[in-house]
């Protein structure tokens, strides 16, 4: 057997279709990439961001291509690249048009105190630094100590066009000057519904509670940004956009974004849509001409060439590559150029296609190394390769969310209304609240017994606020929309002598058919992964052992899989059956070792440990070696050579 062949068996398949979506450039790295692929969309883009910074008049940019393309990807290396001359920002898709704005501004500000590589302090700190007023520092010390003469300062240096000028600047004086109140000042400019004793702290009478407010923020960046670096506002998935009545996609409140920047002269921003080329050509008609007329540059991102394919796939076996001495003649055996002239249309390819072309390659010369049969069934090894893709995404978002918050109160709902589809919920009305400051918080589903259930999340800290989120739910009641009323709120109440609380119990406390349920951390972790991967089988970005899953084909799987079952907060309310019995505690492990082998036919026990290390995050390297042993007594797996030392043992599955 070849020295790589030994290396082949012991190491998991390096297309792991796991790697090839892209999202958030905040949470992904983007080390890995092959320069020449997409280098002069790249340099082009580069270009229209150094004119931005050049005259400080905002441009905008269509970014569009096939599916599996790279456009999520090109927006990491852009930000990569370009986050010392620009800060940069990412836009989730929007669940609701009629929140635009407030998404834009939240996404925006999130984006802003993110610290950029290599850098100690965050964007929105380097913001700060930036503008003008801040550039006579000796002034800058005076200015610091005293927050009338700083609020005097700013509204003398930018006169007018301020939207709420002495509360933005007074929440900016907290920012500069004041660490301790950091979080709470951000929490305010993405337009959270903060408490009195925190507004009162900051020095601002009112929040950000409506689309003219959100946008008049984001139009102060504009606005006194002349002396800053250019903000780059990137719209990545618009396609996911709200549905029209005839089912195409609403696009055009995310490019009215753009139109308003444009139209009220806001300067310092470089606007990019990103979008699936097909979904662009079919709902393009749905956005007014004035809007599209606003775009001054589209970018399409094409099919690779074989070259920059035998680089990717020479990028990914170098780490195996590297176990061994002295090296392959080639650069990407096992596989071969011709195979990948075989699967190209005129030398050119789709990025993605190249990468599952790898998988099934690299797979198939796996297997005949081994030569017995030990992959389990296809169904089966598709659902083992979704449970890894469902925890491999879990673990993200388990690193990335530390506070149900996190998202706004709107995001929440719209997540959990999903899942609940999803599971087979029927939901028979949303936005149902009589009342316009809460409907977009609250729906409707039927239960098993066919009742239907009232549901509001709402997270904003403001007790005033809740004060009358109660009046609606009473109202509510009242109106008999529905047989029961559930308020979810991990949120405080308030004390026993606030009005809003008073309320609060005499409805969810009093009435049998209502309830309040806390939601833990965990179940929004659940609530984002499931949401995640339905937007990546949305948009053509879900691979499941080699094969693209579109959303039906995922929701399938989620409930074949039984992913969803440990979520509290379904289980809370009713959805799921509840866990009577907790599973043992190395349960998840020893699943995620069972799918490794049966989607990798064969592992050596290193590659094995560090995967499920990878997977879950951390557990101990013991309970690994446990579970082995354990799945080794049930004659589910065995190790092949286990008088070799543990870094040369090689294990796989017992076909059953």
């Amino acid at each position: 057997m070849k020295p790589l062949d030994q290396v082949i068996l012991r190491e998991a398949n390096p297309f792991d279709p796991i790697t090839f979506r892209s999202g958030n450039f905040w949470n992904e790295d983007h080390k890995k990439a092959i320069d020449s692929i997409h280098q002069n969309d790249l340099n082009y883009m580069s270009q229209i961001v150094s004119l931005v910074a050049t005259d400080q008049k905002s441009r905008s940019i269509l970014l569009t291509g096939d599916s599996g393309c790279g456009k999520s990807y090109l927006l990491g290396r852009l930000k990569k690249q370009l986050n010392p001359k620009a800060f940069f920002v990412y836009v989730d898709p929007c669940p609701d048009s009629e929140h635009i704005w407030r998404h834009t501004l939240r996404h925006l500000v999130d984006s802003l105190m993110h610290i950029p590589e290599g850098q100690t302090e965050s964007q929105l700190q380097l913001w700060l630094k930036g503008l003008s007023a801040f550039k006579e520092k000796t002034l800058l010390g005076k200015l610091l100590g005293e927050k009338a003469q700083f609020v005097s300062n700013f509204e003398g240096t930018y006169p007018s066009g301020i939207y709420e000028a002495k509360q933005f600047f007074r929440v900016l004086y907290e920012l500069a000057a004041k660490p301790e109140n950091h979080f709470t000042a951000c929490e305010w400019l993405k337009g959270a519904n903060l408490d009195e004793e925190d507004l009162k702290i900051l020095g601002v009478k009112s929040v950000i509670d409506s689309e003219t407010a959100a946008r008049g923020i984001i139009g102060n960046f504009g606005r006194i940004s002349d002396a800053t670096k250019p903000i780059v506002l990137c719209f990545d998935q618009v396609e996911l956009g709200q549905k029209l009545p005839d089912g195409s996609i609403d696009m055009s409140h995310v490019f009215n974004v753009n139109t308003t920047i444009h139209n009220d002269f806001w300067r310092n921003f470089c606007v990019i849509i990103s979008i699936i080329k097909d979904k662009w050509m079919l709902n393009k008609k749905n956005i007014p001409q004035s809007d599209l007329a606003r775009f001054e540059t589209k970018v399409e991102l094409k099919k690779i060439n074989l070259e920059q394919a035998l680089a990717l796939w020479k990028l990914r076996l170098a780490p195996l590559h590297n176990q061994v001495n002295p090296k392959p003649t080639s650069e990407i055996e096992p596989l071969t150029k011709q195979e990948l002239e075989t699967y190209s249309q005129s030398n050119k390819i789709n990025l993605r296609v190249c990468l599952k072309l790898g998988n099934k390659l690299f797979s198939d010369y796996k297997s005949t190394i081994i030569g017995e049969p030990v992959s389990p069934p296809p169904e089966e090894k598709k659902l083992a390769s979704f449970k890894l893709t469902w925890q491999h995404e879990l673990t993200k978002q388990q690193k990335n969310i530390t506070h149900i918050k996190h998202f706004s109160t709107l995001e929440l709902k719209q997540m959990l209304k999903n899942a609940l589809e999803c599971l087979g919920v029927k939901v028979i009305r949303d936005k149902f609240l009589p009342s316009p400051s809460f409907k977009s918080y609250s729906l409707i589903f039927q239960d098993y017994k066919n009742q239907k259930i009232g549901l509001l999340w709402y997270e904003e800290a403001n007790l005033r606020s809740l004060n009358y989120a109660m009046d609606a739910c009473d109202k509510s009641i009242k109106q008999k929309i529905a047989t029961s009323l559930t308020l979810i709120r991990a949120e405080t109440l308030g004390k026993a002598n606030n009005s809003g609380y008073k309320k609060y119990q005499l409805i969810f406390h009093n009435q049998p058919t209502c309830h309040h349920i806390c939601p833990h951390l965990d179940s929004v972790h659940y609530l984002r992964t499931y949401q995640v991967l339905a937007n990546a089988a949305e948009t053509q970005d879900l691979i499941i052992n080699n094969d693209t899953i579109d959303l039906s084909e995922y929701q399938e799987l989620v409930r074949e899989s039984e992913v969803l079952k440990d979520c509290v907060l379904l289980q809370d309310l009713g959805i799921i059956e509840p866990i009577i019995i907790p599973p043992p505690p190395l349960n998840k492990v020893k699943e995620v070792v069972s799918n490794l082998l049966k989607t990798n036919h064969m592992m050596g026990k290193i590659a094995l440990i560090q995967n499920v290390i990878n997977l879950i995050g951390q557990v101990n390297e013991s309970d690994i070696n446990q579970v082995i042993q354990e799945l080794c007594d049930e004659s589910i797996i065995r190790i092949l050579n286990p008088q070799a030392k543990p870094q040369e043992q090689t294990i796989c599955l017992i076909p059953q």
